[in-house]
């Protein structure tokens, strides 16, 4: 009686196209086994079976359980997954904003005067997990000034550019974006300009606080500031000074004419000169000047003469000549002066002598002077 042993199952995957082998050699058994063996198909019956396109398939060595149910056992097959990393930006300020004077005078602010500070300020940055290279810092910079104007603008030079400057009640708060370099561990910096401008009569000190702030475009990923901010915003001070004044001056003495006379008296006796007035320096709007002239008589108790102004720049007196014995408003003063460009003024005076005036030599004393009319808030 022949036996076909049962084929052991293989630990190694079925290839993609397996032929399986012919049975081994019918195995010789006693004649007493015959009777209890089953009936087996001849050898011509046993055809190698051919497997087409077959899926490779993990195997485990059978078990007791699975090879009496003839059942094969599928291995589960693990996948690792690799441990991902939190993306994270971490920045710290070092040091604090930096401020020095590229233009004009900050401690010395006339009206309408400028100043510009250049300022700097660096931060450090680590990162960790996968960041996107277009990833951006958008700096927020603002300003509170107790003075007139602030405002911020960018070197020429500048690797940042402006977004939007909104103007708050005394300062501004604007917002500036640089794109950053390949790698961000390391140090970035942002340099800006900040102008201050007086255009108020208001005299005195203002206080200049600044604070920087960096924010990251790229979403999904947590940024962590790594130190402590400073207990107070970055300062500067700023100096208004009082408002300048006109200075007066005369170009030279004021000559009149000679009057012809007789023993009898004067045959005119209308003397005429002319006075060039000089009105120097800085001086603004804050306050509205006036030229005035006010003139005096030497004479005998026994004599007397009237002075008085007929004209400025040949422009003649509205309503007639004025008396320099009460004063006389000559001009209202530009708005503003100019130290490199006096202002001059002529004068046309003249002298009425009473006609029985004896001849001889009288003194004459003209004064001029400015008078504030009106001061602007």
């Amino acid at each position: 009686m022949l036996r076909i042993p049962r084929r052991r199952a293989s630990n190694y995957p079925a290839t993609r196209r397996k032929i399986l082998a012919p049975p081994p050699p019918l195995e010789q058994v006693d004649d007493a086994d015959e009777a209890n063996s089953e009936e087996l198909p001849s050898a011509d019956e046993l055809t190698p079976e051919v497997i087409l396109n077959e899926e490779p398939a993990d195997e485990v060595p059978l078990t007791e359980e699975s090879a009496a149910a003839g059942t094969p056992v599928s291995k589960p097959v693990a996948v690792a997954s690799p441990t991902s990393v939190p993306k994270a930006i971490n920045w710290s300020q070092p040091a604090p904003i930096t401020c020095g004077v590229i233009a004009g005078d900050p401690t010395a602010l006339d009206l309408l005067d400028t100043a510009t500070y250049r300022c700097g300020v660096a931060i450090t940055t680590t990162t960790t997990g996968d960041i996107p290279a277009d990833t951006a810092i958008i700096w927020i910079v603002q300003a509170a000034y107790g003075g007139d104007q602030v405002t911020l603008r960018l070197p020429q030079d500048a690797t940042a550019t402006l977004l939007s400057q909104d103007a708050i009640p005394d300062g501004f708060d604007a917002r500036l974006r640089a794109q950053l370099p390949f790698s961000l561990d390391g140090q970035q910096q942002l340099t800006f300009d900040v102008v201050v401008e007086r255009s108020s009569c208001a005299v005195g000190d203002a206080t200049l606080a600044l604070t920087v702030t960096p924010e990251f475009t790229a979403n999904d990923i947590a940024v962590n500031r790594t130190d402590l901010p400073p207990a107070n915003p970055f300062q500067l001070t700023t100096t208004a000074v009082p408002n300048g004044v006109p200075a007066i001056s005369f170009a030279g003495p004021i000559v009149f004419d000679q009057l012809a006379a007789t023993s009898a008296g004067l045959l005119d006796n209308i003397s005429r000169g002319t006075a060039t007035i000089v009105v120097s320096g800085d001086w603004n709007p804050c306050v509205d000047y006036t030229l005035y002239l006010s003139g005096v008589m030497h004479l005998p108790d026994t004599a007397s003469a009237t002075l008085r102004v007929v004209a400025v720049n040949n422009e003649p007196i509205p309503g007639g000549a004025c008396v320099l014995a009460t004063g006389c408003a000559i001009i209202a003063l530009p708005e503003t002066g100019n130290a490199a460009a006096p202002l001059q003024v002529t004068v046309q005076l003249e002298v009425a002598f009473d006609f029985f005036m004896l001849p001889g030599d009288y003194g004459i004393t003209v004064t001029a002077s400015t008078e504030a009319i009106s001061a602007q808030p």
